[in-house]
């Protein structure tokens, strides 16, 4: 019995002392960590002067007016690293500078912060998703002034897929 009570007093012991030396190997330091930063995402500035029109019905418009077809981007600009690579290496890209007065662009984002997109366009965005039954993102449509769809690129491909997907369209 004497020598089950040494024994727990000694591994008391060793482990009290085991647990100062990790306190002392990783003691906390008084600097405090600026999380916006470390949470910021990197902006990536456009090459191109693509106008993203706001508002769905604005898109529209436009189309109509300037006779050119519309690109919506399905995306989930605060969650999605496809879409966010998508926009940065096509949309973003020197390369498409050859498209950009080619068409109207508008954005049906779906981010997690619900927050980052009016009620408006909320409704829009539900609309477009539900009528051209878009299930992945990113996804890429083009339709017509009337609202036909014309083509469609789901997923995330390797950046030359998208400018022959466009390709075929500015001819």
């Amino acid at each position: 019995m004497k020598k089950i009570i040494l024994a727990l007093c000694l591994l008391v012991v060793f482990s009290v002392k085991a647990q100062d030396e990790v306190n002392k190997n990783t003691e906390t330091t008084t600097e405090i960590v600026d999380f916006e930063q470390v949470f910021e995402q990197e902006e990536v500035q456009p090459v191109v002067g693509l106008n993203w029109v706001e508002n769905f019905s604005d898109a529209v418009a436009k189309s109509k007016e300037e006779n050119k077809l519309i690109v919506i981007l399905f995306e989930g600009s605060d969650w999605c690293k496809p879409c966010k690579i998508l926009e940065k290496e096509v949309f973003n890209s020197e390369r498409f500078k050859n498209y950009a007065d080619k068409f109207v662009f508008y954005k049906a984002d779906f981010p997690r912060n619900r927050d980052l997109v009016s009620d408006e366009n909320k409704q829009y965005n539900a609309d477009l998703q539900q009528k051209y039954n878009q299930e992945s993102f990113p996804t890429i449509i083009i339709i017509d002034k009337k609202g036909e769809l014309k083509a469609r690129k789901e997923g995330y491909y390797m950046s030359d897929a998208y400018f022959t997907f466009f390709e075929e369209f500015v001819k």
